[in-house]
Parts: C-alpha cells; sequence; structure tokens
C-alpha cells in the first residue's frame, strides 16, 4: 500500500512537472506565435520604405529636367545654341516649378548666361564679317 501512495505521489509529481512544462512551453509557444505578426509587419514596412528610396531616386534621377539639360548639353556640343538655349530654360522652369535643387538651378542659369553671350558674340562677328567682305568689293569698285 505504501508503494502504490508513493507510486501515485511519484506519478502525480511527474504530471504536475509535465504539466508546468507543457504550460510554459504553450506560453513560449504563444509568445513566438504573437511575436509572428510584428515581424512579418515589419519585413513588410521595411521592404516598402526601401521600394519608394528606389522609386524616389530612380525618377529624381530620370526626371524631366535632367533630360532636357543632357539635351541641351548634346545640342550645345554640336552647335545648336539656339535649341540648346530652349532646352537650358525649359529645364530651370521645370527645376523652379518642382522647386528642386537649388545648386543645379544656378548652374543652368549660369551656363544660360554664357550661352546668351556666346550666341551675341558670335552674331556681332557675323556682322562684322560680313561688313569686312564687303568692303573690298566696294573699295575695288570705286576706284
Amino acid at each position: 500500500m505504501l508503494y502504490n501512495y508513493r507510486k501515485k505521489l511519484h506519478d502525480s509529481h511527474f504530471v504536475a512537472g509535465i504539466q508546468i512544462l507543457s504550460i510554459a512551453y504553450m506560453q513560449t509557444k504563444l509568445k513566438i506565435r504573437n511575436m509572428y505578426p510584428y515581424f512579418y509587419l515589419l519585413l513588410v514596412v521595411v521592404s516598402v520604405v526601401i521600394a519608394l528610396a528606389i522609386l524616389f531616386l530612380t525618377h529624381y534621377r530620370n526626371s524631366g529636367h535632367t533630360e532636357l539639360y543632357r539635351e541641351g548639353v548634346r545640342n550645345e556640343n554640336d552647335g545648336r545654341y539656339e535649341l540648346a538655349l530652349q532646352n537650358y530654360e525649359d529645364a530651370l522652369n521645370e527645376i523652379q516649378k518642382l522647386k528642386l535643387d537649388n545648386q543645379f538651378g544656378i548652374k543652368i542659369s549660369q551656363r544660360i548666361k554664357v550661352l546668351r553671350n556666346f550666341m551675341l558674340y558670335e552674331k556681332n562677328l557675323r556682322i562684322v564679317r560680313s561688313i569686312d567682305t564687303m568692303k573690298p568689293f566696294a573699295f575695288k569698285m570705286s576706284k
């Protein structure tokens, strides 16, 4: 009888120990289950932020004002100064409209000033050359 009592006591402590372990296991499992939604939410938020950053950077780099500026540089290098001037002015207007990087706007406005001065100089040079080429003919005719 004493043996049975000890066995029951031992079994009851064993069962109680298992119950305590199973309760602790269930609590940690519940904590882990409760953590998963926050983990997934964090992953989603981080991925959305990274995607938005990439989209913003690609849009900023390939936006209209930079394309207009590049086209203006190409036209200036090809000798089409009027078209380059128009491209620079369009790019400057777009930068002012979007209220973006002021340094880039300053750079474009300086290029516009230089290009206008160069076009004025070239125009005056053509006028002087045309007068110089006409003088010898006029002089020869008067002799």
